[in-house]
């Protein structure tokens, strides 16, 4: 048998563990998501959320275009892009236009 020390000490570290499970997960007849971890997740996806939104359009906005003599235009481009493509493709660095349109069946 156990001296009466350690069976309270372990009482007492089960307590603890117990009040950190119910801190985040509560028990019914399967663990479910608190509140506290439902905000807590949805304020990381806020965040996240944030954070892309913020640095995306350095991602997105980046142009550098290389020395070439081919200049491919995709179809699915709107009307002002496609004139800013003619427009880079008189400055006389290409020789060639290539314009690209898919159709989906």
């Amino acid at each position: 048998m156990g001296s009466p020390y350690n069976s309270s000490r372990r009482s007492s570290e089960n307590q603890h563990q117990n009040q950190l499970k119910n801190c985040l997960l509560q028990w019914q007849q399967r663990l479910i998501f608190t509140i506290q971890l439902w905000i807590l997740i949805l304020g990381l996806i806020i965040f996240l959320i944030v954070i892309s939104c913020m640095n995306i359009y350095s991602f997105l906005a980046v142009t550098s275009p290389l020395e070439a003599d081919l200049l491919i235009v995709e179809g699915w481009m709107s009307d002002y892009a496609i004139k800013s493509a003619i427009a880079e493709f008189n400055q006389g660095i290409y020789q060639k236009n290539n314009y690209y349109r898919y159709t989906y069946r």
